[in-house]
């Protein structure tokens, strides 16, 4: 058969095994994906739990999620919670990837472009009652050669060697002008 041949090669050229299929699942939601997002990973689900969790304990009416990808953590709360759902990425490919999944989910949220490092269109956006971000974190010394994490958008995954935290100073610095006195950050 044809495609377990292509599935073949695809493993044998150390893909991820979700690209060959284009989706994954992430709590019980089908993620469509593609070259231009990262694969959810599951201690992104228990990211997830731990905003849930705060929510169901305090009520919010707002959140924004920092670098969404593939849209699966604002999905995920558009779809559990009745708040007003933000998402943003700095990857244009990424964020109709997630305007995609969000349609495939019946879920309203507000996608916009951000550079989270670059903090002149912060005002753009309201004040939140919390901030929910997985950023990159990873320095390429932790990664194997080797490793299928380089089929992954590489600007999903590291950071540079010499600044590994810049992504959550840059949060921090959003926080400071766009996170309710009371907010809490994810």
């Amino acid at each position: 058969n044809q495609k377990i041949n292509l599935l073949i090669q695809h493993l044998l050229d150390n893909k991820p095994i979700q690209y060959f299929f284009n989706y994954t699942y992430f709590k019980c939601l089908k993620i469509y994906l593609d070259q231009h997002v990262l694969i959810p990973r599951v201690e992104t689900e228990g990211l997830v739990d731990l905003v849930s969790e705060e929510i169901i304990k305090n009520p919010i009416n707002n959140i924004i999620d920092i670098g969404t990808g593939s849209g699966c953590i604002a999905i995920y709360l558009a779809n559990k919670f009745q708040i007003d759902v933000f998402a943003v990425d700095v990857c244009k490919n990424a964020l109709n990837r997630a305007r995609i999944n969000a349609k495939k989910h019946n879920v309203i949220i507000n996608f916009n472009i951000l550079d989270v490092l670059k903090s002149e269109k912060f005002d753009k956006l309201p004040i939140f009652d919390v901030i929910v971000s997985n950023p990159p974190y990873v320095i390429p010394s932790e990664v194997c050669k080797n490793s299928n994490i380089y089929s992954e958008p590489n600007q999903a995954i590291f950071v540079p060697n010499q600044d590994p935290l810049i992504f959550y100073r840059a949060i921090c610095s959003f926080a400071k002008k766009n996170l309710k006195k009371s907010g809490i950050i994810f």
